[in-house]
């Protein structure tokens, strides 16, 4: 894999230096404002705890919901920071800004080995722009930008590719962090030397982003999995899953057909909307779901 991560830097460059993270902290929150799935952090772990070791200053960006770039207290990072702290066994500082006098101040005062958790990155509209100023302001003067977010990696905001281009300028490095680099490996090996039973599970209610997955897919023999919702919207935007359905079973258990060409041990499966209740607007998506268990930006 050619992309630059974090494995790149030995702990002894990194001693008390602003090392800015982008995270992937879009949990869930129940009614009362608390994590109810904390998969998404617990796979960071690995990546924070390298920096807490090595005696960086991690600064920690994410965003959580859709808050329309303004304050949304329900989709407030706050209890995120909590949890983390929870994991890490170590204080885990918060600020109740993503930029300004009170962002540079708390950065300023961190000693080495201490983490801070900034507040959410959406609630500044500058960050849905990937706005070069603010991106400047968000990267801290650091000379090391650490990708972890391969949920959000595809996205050309300014927390991900805008800071990544910020750092490079000043002459810094954007590194992908332990899982954005597992997540890479992952798929770099799935897509060049599949092994047989393939398997791909595609879901999501944002069509677009999936269109590009599902046109690649469809040179593999192997079984696709995607949700009817996704299905329907691909078809929507004029793009046909490989292995179009023939064969209707059912609204709640999809389609199934063998596409030509591949053995019965690699059938093409959709399955229909899974059990999840989701609102999917600003805190209402986190307050009420029910929670049953590209280019990546930023990186070399």
């Amino acid at each position: 894999m050619a992309k630059k991560t974090l494995e790149d830097c030995p702990p002894e460059t990194l001693a008390d230096q602003v090392v800015v993270v982008r995270v992937d902290y879009n949990l869930p929150l129940d009614r009362d404002g608390e994590v109810v799935d904390d998969t998404r952090l617990v796979r960071t772990l690995s990546t924070i705890q390298y920096l807490v070791e090595a005696r960086a200053k991690a600064v920690l960006l994410s965003h959580l919901g859709r808050p329309g770039g303004r304050p949304d207290p329900a989709l407030s990072l706050r209890p995120v920071a909590g949890k983390l702290e929870e994991f890490l066994g170590s204080p885990v500082g918060f600020c109740p800004m993503t930029t300004g006098p009170q962002a540079q101040e708390a950065v300023q005062g961190m000693k080495s080995g201490e983490v801070l958790l900034l507040e959410n990155t959406r609630f500044c509209p500058e960050d849905a722009r990937n706005d070069a100023e603010w991106a400047e302001e968000i990267s801290f003067g650091t000379k090391l930008f650490v990708n972890d977010a391969f949920g959000t990696a595809h996205r050309a905001h300014a927390s991900t590719q805008g800071v990544a281009d910020a750092v490079r300028r000043s002459g810094g490095d954007a590194v992908a962090g332990f899982l954005l680099e597992r997540e890479l490996r992952f798929l770099s090996n799935a897509m060049a030397d599949p092994e047989h039973p393939f398997v791909a599970v595609i879901g999501g209610a944002k069509i677009s982003s999936k269109v590009d997955v599902i046109e690649a897919l469809g040179g593999h023999r192997g079984r696709s999995s995607e949700t009817g919702e996704a299905i329907r919207g691909a078809r929507r935007l004029g793009v046909e899953p490989p292995g179009h359905a023939s064969r209707e079973v059912g609204q709640a258990a999809g389609f199934d057909r063998e596409p030509h060409g591949t053995s019965h041990r690699d059938r093409v499966l959709r399955v229909g909307n899974p059990g999840v209740h989701e609102q999917r607007r600003g805190a209402e998506f986190h307050r009420h779901r029910r929670v049953a268990g590209g280019s990546h930006a930023g990186v070399h």
